[in-house]
């Protein structure tokens, strides 16, 4: 048995019955306040310690505020396809321009988050994920021993080369 001090404490688990939950002892203010932290992006664990509520009080807001958080949402994406549309137009007006002082790292930066934040604007994944399979460890071994012989076969003039 481990000592006291390096036992590990139980894992706290954070479950939530949204079913049970009327938003009664809830303010309006408070609720827009919940409302607007999901609307921009904040996980629910975050809004419960940035409130001190509940993670069943951060659910039924999203549940009754669903259309409002969606506007809000939508509203952003607005903002945020103006502020794009004001970059470009300023960024290409400095690439036009001959004493522009935009460099190529600038520029890939620059072209890099405009593209990420298109793609998550159109509902896009901004990063992709390929699972190969990998063979058995014993399989790679012997496919490696194998190049190996093969090589030093090949230096050693036994193997022609293609």
């Amino acid at each position: 048995m481990l000592p006291k001090s390096r036992r590990k404490a139980p894992e706290r688990v954070i479950t939530c019955d949204q079913d049970k939950y009327t938003l009664e002892r809830t303010s309006p203010e408070r609720q827009e306040a919940i409302a607007k932290a999901i609307a921009s992006g904040m996980s629910v664990r975050q809004i419960c310690r940035e409130f001190r509520c509940n993670c069943n009080t951060v659910t039924a807001v999203k549940l009754a505020n669903g259309h409002t958080i969606q506007k809000a949402k939508e509203e952003q994406a607005a903002k945020w396809a103006t502020i794009i549309e004001m970059a470009q137009e300023r960024l290409l007006s400095q690439l036009m321009d001959d004493d522009a002082k935009i460099n190529a790292q600038q520029l890939s930066v620059i072209g890099g988050i405009g593209t990420d934040k298109m793609m998550l604007l159109g509902g896009e994944a901004t990063s992709r994920v390929a699972h190969e399979s990998v063979e058995s460890p014993a399989k790679v071994r012997a496919a490696i021993k194998e190049a190996l012989l093969a090589a030093k076969a090949q230096e050693k003039g036994k193997i022609p080369r293609n």
